[in-house]
């Protein structure tokens, strides 16, 4: 059945005094977008595949509120759900838009059709802003299957899906190029690279067989200066594949062992690994975070311990590039920026007075980790903690809500996207 989108979404955020062209190199952007003819020196348009005219706009946001896109049909078409950001990477954001057909003998929403758009900001041409309606793919388009390549020297963006064979050992390699303005496949075989030696365990070797059942993609990176892009299963693989090669293949590289016993029990759970794990692209390299959580009486949170770690293109092994405990960040930081993350304010500023500090997200500046805060699982106000992993320092605390959004669920992703209109705006 069809499910419109809350009436939050139509009451986007009031806007800050930010000028157009100064925005930060990288922000944490709302998945969630707001339905609102709100337009500025970077809306793009285009048209559904009705023939709706469509409209989308960059919008930086006081705190609280995160910075966010706006999303509108001049026409007055509806969606049938909000619309949402699929994937970002360096200049580009996949949006993905439900609209209500007119027919209104659809009672189940079976016949709401889906459109995908790739929102572009340009900063090697220094042309205006643009919006691209995706060729109708035959095969489902999500967060977990579907990553990015910016285009540079004018070669155009990609969009890449890796999708399970009915052969094991196989996948479908779907491929947009901007260029040819449609979507090609490939068949993908699977293979395993050479050991990977596991950094936890005392440099025990983990081994991935072949026969492993197939991966179920978490979350989808791309290694930044490559066409590699890392479907990550973050329970414990990763897929790696030069998208763009003329006989691609799927490597399989095995993530690091999990932390301690219970981060196990947990990724053998039916629950999001993304409470306690997330990865990032970096140039022609991947890095993954671990958190492990502490308990003390009750189950109350009791600190935790963080570790990152990082894997090169051909590279054996994973490589610890800092491990953090919650108390060296304490003791480093002061209780100062600590004591707004207490859920009652009249307890001292010790780790199980703190509200639990979840929900990692990895950034491309290094050592910057994000980490999510709520008074209480259900809650929708929160924080976000920003920690320096190299210092071992908390930098700061940013107050966050959004109504849209209850606990610990998706909501935000890191995005470079604002500084590439510092170059066109």
């Amino acid at each position: 059945m069809i499910t419109l989108p809350l009436d939050q979404s139509f009451q986007p955020p009031a806007l800050p005094n930010v000028v157009v062209g100064s925005y930060p190199d990288r922000v944490l952007l709302s998945v969630w977008c707001y339905i609102a003819d709100r337009t500025n020196e970077t809306t793009a348009t285009s048209s559904t595949t009705d023939g709706h005219r469509i409209q989308v706009t960059f919008f930086a946001a006081r705190p609280p509120a995160l910075f966010h896109l706006c999303i509108y049909c001049p026409d007055g078409a509806s969606f049938a759900i909000e619309p949402r950001v699929v994937a970002s990477h360096g200049n580009l954001i996949l949006l993905s838009a439900g609209n209500i057909p007119s027919s209104t003998s659809d009672l189940f929403g079976q016949d709401t059709s889906y459109d995908f758009f790739v929102y572009s900001a340009d900063a090697t041409t220094g042309v205006a802003p643009s919006l691209d309606l995706l060729p109708t793919p035959r095969h489902p388009i999500g967060r977990a299957n579907v990553g990015l390549i910016s285009g540079s020297g004018g070669s155009g963006y990609v969009v890449a899906t890796l999708s399970p064979h009915p052969r094991r050992k196989r996948y479908i390699l779907s491929v947009h190029h901007e260029k040819t303005g449609h979507w090609s496949r490939k068949i993908v075989s699977r293979k395993v690279l050479p050991t990977v030696e596991s950094p936890a365990g005392g440099g025990a070797e983990m081994r991935v067989k072949v026969e492993l059942v197939p991966l179920e993609s978490t979350m989808v990176i791309t290694l930044q200066g490559s066409n590699n892009i890392a479907w990550v299963d973050l329970r414990g693989t990763l897929l790696l594949c030069d998208v763009l090669d003329k006989d691609p293949v799927a490597y399989h590289i095995p993530l690091p062992e999990p932390l301690s016993d219970s981060n196990k029990a947990q990724l053998e759970s039916v629950g999001d690994p993304r409470f306690f794990r997330d990865a990032i692209g970096r140039a022609n390299s991947v890095r993954f975070v671990e958190m492990d959580y502490r308990y003390g009486a009750c189950f109350t949170p009791d600190g935790w311990r963080a570790v990152t770690y990082s894997w090169g293109l051909g590279s054996k092994k994973w490589c610890v590039d800092s491990v953090v405990d919650f108390e060296d960040v304490l003791e480093n930081s002061g209780g100062g920026l600590f004591s707004v993350l207490r859920p009652d304010s009249s307890k001292v500023v010790e780790s199980k007075n703190i509200a639990p500090l979840c929900v990692p997200t990895l950034c491309d500046r290094d050592g910057i980790l994000y980490l999510m805060s709520k008074p209480y699982r259900r809650c929708h106000e929160g924080s976000v903690a920003v920690v320096d992993t190299s210092k071992k320092t908390l930098e700061s605390v940013l107050p966050m809500s959004d109504q849209r959004v209850i606990g610990y669920s998706l909501t935000y992703v890191h995005s470079t996207f604002s500084k590439f209109f510092n170059d066109v705006c």
